[in-house]
């Protein structure tokens, strides 16, 4: 009786054992999923964000970033009165090649309407010089008509950009950097968000640099915040609220290489 007690035990602890180390292991390959599709997302996007050109065209955006959606909280575990802010932005940049000109934009479409959640989308269009003043039009054409069908990743619920001039400072509404830069560019704050700036440059004016923001829902929470689809906007928003520890965030800052220092003198 003691020897199948003994037995029965030491059976019982290498269940458990197993039980904890298929469960870190899994952990630790969703871990390794969202890291890899992470990486290869901001590093896409910070590649063709670090090629924006200006067209030195009048009246022809070069780059804009914009709220798409209004800010999600997710409370922070540990801190009661914590809470982080997730953004979704579109936005739309130039690149050069050879002779023609690219417009590509990139923007998450929720899952459901006022979701905090979404699938990132690319878009990308070509033009000659002369016609490179409509691609920003383009776009928003192909947005407005559904046009933009090139996924790139779902379970997105934070992308962002800042933009910082030759110093380093972030460019803001009440940080304006000379005549040329206010002439070129527009910028305000966003009603929905109060810390977020909405901003357009065009001509020869482009930031100095860009910080990129991802944040993406683990598939498993993913998975779960869509299962509760019937159940409304309401308990989804609550449930990606107490999920903030099954997001994983990515930053990268982006120094351009075609800017125009005239625009900062």
């Amino acid at each position: 009786m003691v020897a199948m007690g003994l037995l029965s035990f030491i059976i019982l602890g290498l269940v458990l054992m197993f039980v904890q180390t298929q469960r870190a292991f899994k952990t630790s390959m969703t871990q390794k999923d969202v890291l890899e599709r992470g990486r290869v997302v901001t590093d896409m996007i910070a590649r063709e964000l670090a090629e924006i050109t200006p067209s030195d065209t009048a009246y022809t955006t070069n780059f804009y970033a914009e709220l798409s959606a209004k800010p999600t909280y997710q409370a922070l575990p540990g801190m009661p009165n914590g809470y982080r802010t997730n953004y979704l932005q579109r936005f739309f940049f130039l690149n050069r090649l050879n002779q023609d000109w690219l417009g590509i934009g990139y923007q998450v479409v929720p899952d459901s309407p006022g979701a905090g959640v979404g699938t990132l989308y690319r878009y990308i269009a070509d033009a000659r010089s002369s016609e490179v003043r409509l691609l920003s039009a383009t776009f928003q054409r192909a947005l407005a008509f559904g046009d933009v069908t090139n996924a790139i990743a779902d379970g997105i619920v934070d992308l962002r950009l800042r933009a910082f001039d030759p110093s380093g400072w972030a460019i803001t509404p009440y940080w304006p950097t000379n005549s040329a830069m206010e002439t070129n560019t527009t910028r305000y704050w966003n009603l929905n968000a109060p810390d977020q700036v909405d901003s357009y440059y065009r001509s020869n004016a482009v930031p100095a640099s860009l910080q990129l923001e991802v944040g993406i829902l683990e598939p498993g929470a993913l998975a779960e915040y869509r299962a509760l689809s019937d159940a409304g906007p309401a308990a989804q928003g609550q449930f990606l609220t107490n999920h903030a520890s099954q997001v994983h965030l990515f930053r990268e800052r982006i120094p351009i290489r075609d800017v125009d220092p005239t625009a900062f003198q």
